[in-house]
């Protein structure tokens, strides 16, 4: 698989991964699944969806930056809602979720391959 076309698969599993957490949230569902569905988002993607802008030569880099990008995300966004006197985790998390699927949508859609006539 060439690196645009294993960024474009990881664009879209994401994304799916994504959606499935989003759409969890919105409908109250727990369970094991779920949290390991969170983590996987807690980790990864709020990081992927800003360091996938940057051309990174290394893949440990590449995810070494990821995991902490997303954790700073987090952390920031914790912080300024706890600043505001707004904590409402349930409504933060599905924000959140909602803008790193619109991230990914535009990630899936700027990768995809120009089409030959």
């Amino acid at each position: 698989m060439t690196t645009s076309r294993s960024r474009l698969a990881w664009h879209g599993i994401l994304l799916a991964i994504d959606l499935v957490l989003l759409l969890s949230t919105l409908i109250h569902l727990g369970g094991e699944l779920r949290f390991l569905v969170g983590l996987v988002f807690t980790l990864v993607i709020p990081g992927w969806c800003l360091m996938s802008y940057v051309r990174v030569a290394s893949p440990a880099l590449a995810w070494s930056l990821v995991v902490g990008t997303s954790l700073a995300i987090l952390l920031l966004a914790s912080q300024l809602a706890l600043s505001a006197h707004y904590w409402h985790p349930r409504a933060q998390t599905e924000l959140l979720e909602l803008l790193c699927a619109l991230c990914l949508l535009d990630h899936l859609r700027r990768d995809r391959p120009a089409r030959s006539a």
